[in-house]
This record gives structure tokens, sequence and C-alpha cells, in this order.
């Protein structure tokens, strides 16, 4: 018959040197969100024969219904192939609208490129789509990126309040994919 465990915790010095160098504590507390940045989900209503989700409600002034301000021109629609990383795009006149289906999964990538911002430098992982239905309002200077980490392709929507154009007059700034690491776009481990 075996003894009892002893009762008394342990510290990371009673364990072996090479782990206790390097144990780190797991944090569980929020992340600080970016300034300007809103994530916001609707409804998914099931049924047997499928899915409805009202994605967007246009007030009187034709602004989105809780994106205070954000009035949409035009409506883009994206896949995102399997393990593609569509990183870093970066607006100095335009915000952005995303829609994450819930039959989408996407890694969605913010990082705060605003000198004067409160939140500056600031890096954000979202996880959207999965069964629920997100919408993520970008501010313009918010490097932002999506990356598809799964098998199948995964389609998004986004609306804009500038008109794209492909002139040299162009609002699409980019940076490389890996500006903030390669690790960044890989699924986390631990």
């Amino acid at each position: 018959m075996a003894e009892p465990p002893d009762p008394t915790p342990l510290t990371p010095k009673d364990l072996v040197e090479d782990a206790a160098r390097d144990l780190v504590r797991q944090s569980y507390a929020p992340r600080p969100p970016i300034a300007g940045v809103a994530l916001g989900e609707v409804p998914v209503f099931r049924s047997p024969d499928g899915l409805f989700a009202e994605i967007v409600r246009l007030d009187g002034d034709r602004q989105v219904q809780g994106f205070a301000g954000f009035r949409p021109v035009q409506w883009n629609w994206s896949r995102v192939e399997p393990g593609a990383v569509k990183a870093w795009h970066v607006h100095l006149n335009q915000e952005d609208l995303w829609i994450v289906p819930p039959d989408s999964v996407l890694l969605v990538g913010l990082v705060d490129l605003r000198r004067h911002s409160s939140t500056v430098s600031t890096i954000q992982r979202l996880s959207l789509g999965g069964g629920r239905c997100h919408r993520l309002l970008i501010p313009r200077g918010v490097a932002h990126g999506v990356a598809n980490l799964g098998r199948e392709p995964q389609a998004m929507l986004y609306a804009v309040n500038q008109f794209f154009t492909a002139d040299a007059e162009t609002d699409e700034w980019r940076l490389p994919w890996d500006r903030f690491g390669a690790a960044f776009w890989e699924m986390g481990r631990g």
C-alpha cells in the first residue's frame, strides 16, 4: 500500500535546477486592449436547417450600430487559404470593420503603431469565429493581419470607411508578415 503524499507545498527551489531555471508562473490576467479597437459579438441563431446571424444594422446616419462614428462605404469579402498569413496591413486614413462568421476560425493580430496613443506598441492576438460571429473595429494606425491555422479555407467580410483605390495614392501600407516575429502567427504551444 502506497504512503499518502506529503501535504507540504513545494517551491520552485524543490525542482531540478534545469526545470526551475525555465519555470514561469502562468498569468491569466486580461491583457490591455488597444485604444479604439472594439470587439463585439452578434447572436447566432441555430435551427435544424442551419444558422442565421444579423451582422450589421445601419442607423439613420448610416453608422454601424454598436460602432459609433463608423460609416462603411465599401464591403469586401476575403478567403484565407490554409496556412496563409495576410499581414501586416496599415491604414493612415481608413478604419476597418472585420466580420468573422461562425463557420470560420481565424487568428487575428493587432499592433498599435500610433505614436501618441495611450496603448502604443500594445500587441493583441485574437482567435475569432469558431461558432461565434465576431465583429472587430480596427482604427487607422493599428497594424492588422490574419492567419488561417486550419486545414480548410476560411472566409471573412469587412467594411471600410474609405473607398479602395489601386493608384499611387492608395491607403494600403504594408509591413513584413514577420515584423513582430514569425512565431506570432503560429499555433500556441504549452
